[in-house]
């Protein structure tokens, strides 16, 4: 729920954040049972972000 509480401003993106970090983030961390599969997929998700931005901005 932390990450769809971001997205308070934009109510109709909450159902769509859930869906999103069950399957990418939840269901791996808690199929293998290790932490570090949550942790590298947010992670990953913020490094694309970062890039995308700066390729934008620098451009």
């Amino acid at each position: 729920m932390s990450s769809s509480a971001y997205h308070l401003h934009v109510p109709w993106v909450i159902p769509a954040t859930l869906l999103i970090d069950t399957f990418a983030i939840a269901y791996p961390t808690r199929r293998y049972r290790s932490a570090w599969i949550g942790i590298i997929v947010h992670s990953a998700q913020s490094v694309v972000l970062t890039i995308t931005l700066l390729a934008l901005v620098l451009d």
